[in-house]
């Protein structure tokens, strides 16, 4: 009596459990109603989870500059401030809040000053302000303080990848 109704199930491509069979090679279990739905689930939650990590506020894209004759990409990150209402938030900015420039094949991470007005960097030895945001202040004090005059490039295609642009 089992046998025959092994063989009926079988026939409607039923399991001796009542489900549905898979494919030979399937890698669901058969019991399994739930995992395509799981699957998709947790897809779309990583969808969302690297739309909004990918998309993080504070992050500006890197502006180009010439600085004594050599390209100079310099980008400005909010960094990790947990204090609400600083005083000194001037240009957007707050300490806790850093700039990676990019020169002559070094790449500097200077944090942001609390010094009053427009934002300046500085790690001690590099200084970054843009007081005018076309001809910033770049310098370094090595003994004496070695000034660098800058002025801002337009944006090229492949801007912030190393790759300049020809005008033409």
């Amino acid at each position: 009596m089992l046998n025959r109704l092994e063989r009926s199930a079988s026939a409607n491509g039923l399991t001796t459990f009542g489900a549905k069979s898979r494919s030979p090679g399937g890698l669901r279990h058969p019991d399994d109603r739930w995992s395509g739905a799981v699957t998709q689930l947790l897809a779309l939650a990583l969808a969302l989870f690297l739309a909004v990590f990918l998309a993080v506020p504070g992050v500006q894209a890197a502006e180009q500059f010439s600085c004594a004759g050599d390209p100079l990409s310099a980008e400005v990150f909010q960094g990790a401030v947990d204090a609400a209402g600083i005083p000194n938030s001037n240009g957007g900015t707050v300490p806790g809040a850093f700039i990676v420039i990019r020169w002559r094949g070094i790449s500097l991470q200077l944090p942001r000053t609390n010094n009053a007005g427009p934002p300046s960097y500085t790690d001690g030895r590099w200084w970054w302000q843009a007081l005018d945001p076309d001809r910033p202040e770049f310098s370094q004090r090595r003994g004496e303080v070695e000034h660098y005059s800058c002025e801002r490039t337009p944006q090229a295609i492949g801007a912030g990848t190393g790759e300049h642009a020809e005008n033409g």
